[in-house]
């Protein structure tokens, strides 16, 4: 009888380290394919936040080149001691760039930033985190231009060259260092 027991605790035994040992398996498979999908979702994100600084970069290089030429015009026109009309800012006083961060955003809600390598997210971080003060920059532009526009008029601010000048000159530092940036982080290979 003791014989049978033991063949039956043994026999059990035996099953039971199967039973485990699948468990054990299982629960790796399932890790490494939890890794792997976090990995696809932070190679997809790495992508995405890439197109989107590419995106803005090329934004931004297009109000560097407005601004700059709206200073060159401006200080020829200062220099001829001639005052600037409404047609020197036929595409407005300021043409801040629009500078996306949804893939960011959206990266950071799903938690693909955890899984991305630390430098990528600290290169990233700081860009988007100049993309807000540019934007923050410009908001406060704004409202200035628009409180000029509504006390002195258009024609004002237009003649008024020296002024505007001093604004769009913070835009066109703020820019240039903002193409700078985008093309220090794009150049980055993975």
């Amino acid at each position: 009888m003791r014989t049978r027991l033991r063949e039956l605790v043994g026999h059990a035994l035996f099953e039971a380290s199967f039973v485990v040992l699948g468990i054990v398996l299982a629960y790796l498979a399932n890790e490494w394919r939890e890794k792997r999908v976090h990995r696809q979702d932070a190679a997809a994100a790495r992508n995405a936040i890439l197109a989107e600084l590419s995106q803005n970069r090329d934004t931004a290089r297009a109000s560097l080149t407005y601004h700059t030429a709206l200073l060159d015009t401006l200080g020829k026109l200062r220099r001829a001691n001639s005052a600037p009309t409404m047609g020197v800012f036929s595409r407005g006083f300021m043409m801040p760039a629009q500078l996306s961060a949804t893939a960011w955003e959206v990266a950071s809600q799903t938690g693909a930033l955890n899984h991305m390598a630390f430098a990528d997210m600290l290169r990233f971080s700081h860009v988007y985190s100049e993309q807000r003060r540019y934007d923050t920059q410009s908001a406060g532009v704004s409202s200035v231009i628009y409180a000029e526009l509504y006390c002195a008029g258009p024609m004002e601010m237009a003649t008024s060259g020296t002024g505007i000048a001093s604004l769009i000159g913070t835009f066109q530092y703020r820019e240039r260092s903002l193409v700078a940036l985008y093309d220090s982080v794009l150049a980055v290979k993975p």
